[in-house]
């Protein structure tokens, strides 16, 4: 076999790569069809998934977890022994141990994937998980939004003409997405989300539950490191011990009304160790929850409300991810929308299925007709403007390949040139909370007084999403351009 399709879902938490080929096969990870998203490095080894996971708790300065949260993320860095990793060097580790165990598995010589990202990522973002990639020895065939990823392979069973809401609640990311399906074309609508609230954040809710329980019973005081007079490594076992416990009783209050975290041997001291046993009901979770739980309902209803969309209106919500399984969240949505959501599939694989699907190409999949996807942009486009404001030349929400233009003027009298700044994101009014991507000077402008110059900027964002970006004075004719591969 010289090559394979994958379609693979790289998860804050859990990675997942599935084959479609006659039938969905699930690579496998040391017999386990999840790959823990985790990173362990010592003494010049790199260790990923399932045995990095194990060293967490024994070394957790060795261990790097949730990084996902942090892709395109320039100032994170993890500093371990003689070694820095940024979050795309993360990802590509994770994905060489996938590409390793596929060819041992498939006897492929190479590998070509669909790989996923959440829809409210960045185009910085899709640009590192595609680096990474391709790093990895990938084939990169398309980067595809999760919620798309979940409605193809939602979809590719049901009715012709249906509208769906796509609920994707990761470990460290929510997306929110409004999707329309008519036979084989598949179509965003709107999407929304926020790329740092997921599963990781309830369980912090349970962590601080505990910690507030540990102060009254022991005294001490673990809010931080210095505040609880532990070592640096001990805090940090400590913290990992009780993480790991609470995203256990996680799960568990999703079947069950209550629980108890039990932590043998939990804070070291010279005097013997101090045990932790926590019991916790359902409510109590849902209180400890409430105000992740009011950011998902305002996320979802902003989405709704954007695209001028009602409840009523959509056929079919969808749960996608794991952190999805967790009651309260089913509950708010189930009321939000007065109708269940579907959550017949197994959540942590969906996103993967869908983008094994997408990878086949294959003409039966859908009613004989190979799958049509139209994407839109999750974040605006444009460029820097007089007193650090934002002009969006291409507004989120737009499909694409799109092209669009607008018209600006200089700022001084008898300017030379004009610096064009390109940005990504949705502040108008202070572009210190938008994204730079790149900029370039274009010269030969009209020689006049403030205000006259008319200097015609266009954004072509094309389907390989890559922005090309040309300016035009329109009086003198001079041309300036910037090619900015964002994928």
């Amino acid at each position: 076999m010289e090559k394979v399709t994958l379609g693979i879902d790289l998860g804050t938490t859990n990675t997942v790569c599935c084959r479609f080929h006659n039938s969905l096969d699930f690579v496998k990870f040391k017999g386990k069809e999840l790959l823990p998203s985790v990173l362990c490095y010592r003494d010049g080894k790199i260790m990923v998934g399932d045995s990095a996971r194990k060293k967490a708790i024994t070394y957790p300065e060795n261990v790097i977890m949730s990084s996902k949260t942090y892709m395109g993320d320039d100032d994170k860095v993890w500093e371990i022994q003689d070694r820095k990793f940024t979050p795309t060097e993360v990802a590509l580790n994770v994905l060489k141990e996938v590409v390793k165990e596929v060819k041992k598995t498939y006897g492929a010589e190479k590998c070509a994937a669909v790989i996923t990202v959440p829809a409210y990522f960045t185009s910085k973002q899709y640009r590192e998980t595609e680096k990474a990639a391709e790093a990895a020895g990938l084939e990169v065939i398309e980067i595809l939004p999760e919620p798309m990823a979940a409605s193809i392979a939602y979809g590719m069973d049901e009715k012709d003409n249906q509208k769906i809401f796509v609920i994707d609640l990761g470990g460290g990311t929510f997306d929110v997405s409004i999707l329309s399906i008519n036979g084989n074309e598949f179509k965003t609508i709107n999407v929304d989300g926020d790329r740092k609230l997921g599963g990781d954040d309830f369980d912090t809710a349970l962590v601080e539950l505990c910690l507030r329980q540990i102060r009254r019973d022991t005294g001490v005081n673990l809010a931080s490191q210095e505040k609880s007079g532990l070592e640096e490594k001990q805090y940090k076992q400590v913290m990992r011990k009780l993480q790991f416990e609470c995203e256990k009783a996680k799960v568990e209050l999703s079947a069950m009304e209550e629980t108890e975290i039990i932590v043998p041997s939990l804070i070291p001291r010279d005097n013997g160790a101090i045990n932790f046993q926590l019991r916790i009901t359902r409510d109590e979770f849902v209180d400890r929850s409430e105000e992740l739980l009011d950011r998902i309902e305002s996320i979802i209803k902003r989405c709704l409300s954007d695209a001028e969309c009602s409840t009523s209106e959509i056929d079919k919500v969808i749960l996608v991810g794991g952190s999805s399984n967790i009651l309260a969240v089913r509950s708010l949505v189930e009321r939000i929308f007065n109708q269940k959501p579907y959550s017949d599939k197994d959540l942590s694989k969906l996103v993967a299925i869908g983008a094994a699907i997408k990878a086949t190409g294959d003409k039966t999949l859908i009613k004989d007709k190979v799958i049509k996807v139209t994407n839109i942009l999750s974040h605006g486009f444009g460029i820097r403007i007089i007193n650090d404001r934002f002009s969006i030349i291409l507004p989120k929400g737009t499909e694409y390949p799109v092209e669009m233009s607008d018209t600006f003027t200089t700022v001084s009298d008898y300017q030379q040139s004009v610096s064009i700044k390109i940005y990504e994101g949705e502040d108008t009014e202070d572009i210190s909370n938008d994204f730079y991507y790149d900029e370039y000077e274009h010269k030969g402008i009209e020689s006049a007084r403030a205000g006259i110059p008319q200097i015609e900027v266009t954004f072509d964002f094309d389907k390989n999403r890559v922005l090309h970006v040309s300016s035009r004075d329109l009086k003198t004719g001079t041309e300036g351009n910037k090619d900015v591969k964002v994928r």
